[in-house]
């Protein structure tokens, strides 16, 4: 998550993900409070910086991070399915492989690369297609939908369907979420799609919508769920 000033966007949203994803694997509640505590120790600093929070049977722990760039990115599509897709997990390297396959700056995952195969999510992000109209489109399957997808859903127009590869062409652009660097423009996934200046000018207006969100206290975590 992105800590900035002390605050947090979603809270709410961080920690209803650690309860659920700690109950699917180990069977057990969480307590929040030590977590939210070291964090608040953390977010005395002054400058912003991105804290990632793993929890394990009966510890946590918590590592942090400067923040990376949030411009745009160029991807590619990669037949890739996620074990455990709902839960975010270590399991990282199948991601990683498919980054270093790619010769884009980062590879959307999708069930094939036929135009009946299904898009899915990106390595470390989810992905938005945009419609002429600005509506976004978030692609339903076996993903791990982020606090940066929720939150969207409060402040733009939005819809969760299945979303197939040889219809992204359709759509006149796309966008890259998640937690640390926050809504990034997609210039293209190849090889389906070049965002036009149309798509672009949608995605940066969704951008500042999110950059709207009010942040909050990140003591909020221990009192979310």
């Amino acid at each position: 998550m992105l800590i900035e000033g002390g605050k947090v966007r979603g809270p709410h949203l961080h920690a209803k993900r650690l309860q659920r994803d700690h109950r699917t694997l180990f069977g057990t509640d969480l307590d929040l409070a030590p977590i939210a505590a070291e964090l608040e120790e953390l977010a005395a600093q002054p400058s912003s910086f991105v804290a990632r929070v793993s929890v394990f049977e009966a510890d946590h722990l918590i590592t942090t991070r400067r923040v990376p760039s949030a411009g745009p990115i160029s991807c590619e599509l990669f037949p890739l399915q996620r074990s455990l897709s709902h839960v975010k997990h270590f399991g990282l390297a199948p991601q990683w492989h498919a980054r270093r396959a790619v010769a884009a700056d980062d590879a959307i995952c999708c069930t094939g690369l036929d135009k009946d195969d299904l898009v899915l999510e990106g390595t470390m992000f989810n992905v938005g297609f945009i419609r002429a109209d600005g509506r976004l489109v978030w692609p339903e399957g076996p993903v791990l939908a982020g606090t940066t997808w929720k939150q969207l859903e409060g402040v733009w127009d939005c819809e969760n369907r299945p979303v197939c590869v040889g219809e992204i062409g359709n759509f006149v652009g796309a966008i890259a979420t998640n937690a640390t660097s926050g809504v990034r423009p997609i210039t293209t996934i190849a090889p389906r799609l070049r965002c036009s200046q149309e798509g672009l000018a949608w995605a940066n207006k969704i951008a500042k919508a999110y950059q709207a969100i009010p942040a909050e206290d990140v003591t909020q975590l221990s009192q979310a769920v």
